[in-house]
């Protein structure tokens, strides 16, 4: 009897360490994910404020500025008249002729 209870002590101690030790793992892997997760939340926000400077209004006037462009002008309004007829194309002029001298 007393060998059953030291084999069923033993038996207890090995499978207390071994679970201890699955244990250890799975919060070594819960560990590492917390790390990823929060080195990936610090690069979203760097990623957000990356986004948030590209879009800023200052940047792309710079940007536009540096390839040339300008702001408009004032915008002016033509005031709507009567419908006026299209020109008419010029005609093609004509050759000048020689004035014939016929002696009767």
């Amino acid at each position: 009897m007393l060998l059953v209870c030291v084999a069923g002590f033993f038996a207890t101690l090995v499978l207390s360490v071994a679970i201890q030790g699955e244990r250890i793992r799975t919060q070594e892997r819960a560990d590492k994910v917390a790390e990823r997760m929060a080195a990936a939340q610090e690069r979203h926000r760097d990623l957000r404020v990356a986004v948030a400077e590209a879009e800023s209004p200052g940047r792309i006037l710079d940007a536009a500025r540096n390839l040339g462009m300008v702001e408009p002008g004032p915008i002016a309004a033509v005031p709507a008249g009567p419908l006026a007829t299209a020109p008419t194309a010029p005609t093609a002029p004509t050759a000048p002729t020689a004035p014939t001298d016929r002696a009767g």
